[in-house]
């Protein structure tokens, strides 16, 4: 008989104060409202991280480049997802719009995160890791469905 996994539980907690009409209080109204919300909160903010940060988690952990490429290509095919998911449900449909000639961010959006600093010669700003990551313990897949949720549980 095969043992069960050890599952551990993933606290995550924040706190910010911001001004009520701030992008942060608008994002933290609509995560409140479980009506308004397609998954659990959860499950939004592990995919969210999952899609914009597995491929810098995998570089952390030290791990080969063939698998940092995987967990990027990974994360590209999961926003692809996401974002015709985003598309249908808002009726909105941007595959006939020619994309921007440079990469730009809108103003109304604040990037904490590592970006160009010049464009030309792509020198980044990288940010320094907290500590060392536990080891890695694989999520379960919620539904086959939802394949944007458990896209990376192959890694």
């Amino acid at each position: 008989m095969a043992e069960k996994p050890t599952k551990i539980t993933i606290d995550i907690r924040t706190k910010l104060k911001v001004t009520p009409e701030s992008l942060e209080a608008q994002i933290d109204e609509y995560l409140k409202d479980r009506e308004a919300i397609p998954y659990e909160k959860n499950q939004l903010i592990i995919t969210a991280l999952r899609t914009h940060y597995l491929p810098l988690v995998r570089e952390y952990q030290g791990v080969s480049r063939e698998k940092i490429r995987q967990s990027l290509i990974d994360a590209n095919r999961s926003w692809q997802i996401h974002f015709k998911y985003l598309q249908q449900r808002l009726g909105i449909d941007l595959t006939e719009e020619t994309p921007p000639s440079a990469p730009s961010t809108p103003t109304s959006i604040p990037v904490p995160i590592a970006f160009p600093m010049n464009y030309d010669s792509q020198q980044y700003i990288k940010p320094q890791p907290q500590k060392k990551p536990e080891p890695e313990i694989k999520p379960q897949a919620v539904s086959e469905e939802e394949e944007y949720l458990h896209i990376f549980n192959k890694n």
